[in-house]
């Protein structure tokens, strides 16, 4: 037969401090797990909420980035010809394409001077907010080309010096004002800069050319149209993806290498919460010796006495695990930043807790901790001799 469940509490509650420090063990480590998955997610659902599925992103071919492509102001030209049939136009009668450049500066971030970040400089086209509806000015205004301004995400207005309203930032040899702060529906745009692609690129001294055009498509199914049309002309050499897509596999490599560090710090810390829960359970085993030969004479069988102990550490894992659940929501919509690893600029996002799936998975762990730690003792118990263990004093 069965021993009752209530047997067990009473042993817990018996061991007060042994099952208090593993109940703080097993959510250290659940809470930490849910965290790094929470990073990753969070980093993730930036990079796949920027873009527009709309949108046409073209690319030198055989460029992994914008960073390192290339599209000169002949093929620009071209290229506006050719999709001419695919391009939405503005209210205005202006095919709506934003020619672009990438890049980097280094600024301070705010009350942190030594602490610089990479910043995203876009240099784009007037209409890049025509070509891009998800931007939308919350302070301020949209820039004016030839005036030396510029407009900053939200995200990134937060974190770097000098990005806020009416504020002027210096780079490329001269100070340019903030005259607005975007939002950008969450998106990794939120972590830029924007201005005129024609002022910058002469401030940059790269006035030949672009690293990227984006168009808007008058039709959602009109991407593969467009290819075909751009490949009748060989020398533009031209790679296309649909915006949205080709941000989202930014997040690939990074994605992964911060889920796998993350996994080998919680199997090291993993390893100190099962240690917890053997040390608990063990020291259970010896001061219940007489006990259990007591209770295996009652006729509780090996079994019986293996699923209490079995029982009591999953009980104290469960507890654990929602209790690392309950301190990972303290972090849940914290904004933090990282290096994208595509651009190598600084990336604004928020921890995202994903409730069910993320929750399931803590527990799913700190089950198994605790399992696998009180098994040894779960088992010695389970085989101790019945008149060895009565004799025991």
């Amino acid at each position: 037969m069965s021993l009752p469940i209530a047997y067990s509490l009473l042993n817990l509650r018996e061991r007060s401090t042994g099952s208090i420090m593993t109940v703080g063990g097993i959510s250290l480590v659940v809470a930490t797990f849910i965290l790094i998955l929470a990073l990753a997610d969070g980093f993730t659902r930036v990079l796949a909420k920027t873009g527009s599925e709309r949108n046409a992103i073209l690319l030198r071919e055989g460029s992994t980035a914008e960073l390192n492509s290339y599209i000169s102001r002949n093929q620009a030209r071209l290229i506006a010809a050719r999709s001419e049939n695919f391009t939405e136009v503005s209210a205005k009668g202006q095919p709506l394409i934003s020619p672009e450049m990438l890049v980097i500066i280094s600024q301070p971030k705010k009350g942190a001077p030594n602490q610089p970040a990479n910043v995203n400089v876009r240099a784009v086209s007037p209409l890049a907010n025509e070509v891009r509806p998800a931007l939308k000015v919350t302070s301020g205004r949209w820039f004016e080309p030839g005036k030396g301004e510029i407009v900053a995400g939200s995200a990134l207005s937060r974190r770097v010096a000098d990005l806020e309203l009416n504020g002027t930032i210096h780079f490329a040899k001269r100070d340019w004002k903030v005259v607005g702060i975007f939002e950008a529906g969450g998106s990794s745009f939120e972590s830029e800069i924007m201005g005129d692609i024609e002022e910058l690129q002469n401030a940059f001294n790269r006035g030949d050319g672009f690293q990227s055009m984006t168009l808007r498509l008058k039709r959602l199914g009109d991407l593969e149209a467009l290819k075909a049309e751009l490949q009748k002309e060989k020398e533009l050499n031209l790679a296309v993806y649909r915006e949205q897509k080709y941000y989202l596999q930014q997040a690939g490599a990074l994605r992964t290498f911060i889920v796998v560090v993350g996994i080998v710090i919680c199997g090291i810390m993993a390893i100190g919460a099962m240690a917890g829960a053997l040390n608990t359970m063990s020291g259970a085993l010896l001061n219940r010796t007489r006990e259990i030969g007591t209770l295996r004479a009652l006729g509780f069988s090996r079994t019986a006495v293996l699923q209490s102990f079995m029982i009591e550490i999953l009980l104290l894992s469960a507890i654990g695990g929602v209790a690392g659940c309950l301190l990972s929501l303290a972090f849940d919509g914290m904004e933090t930043g990282t290096m994208n690893w595509t651009t190598f600029s600084e990336l604004s996002f928020t921890f995202h807790v994903d409730k069910i799936r993320h929750f399931g998975l803590g527990l799913a762990f700190a089950l198994g901790m605790g399992g696998l730690g009180g098994l040894i003792p779960a088992v010695r118990a389970a085989r101790r001799n019945i008149t060895t263990a009565l004799r025991q004093l």
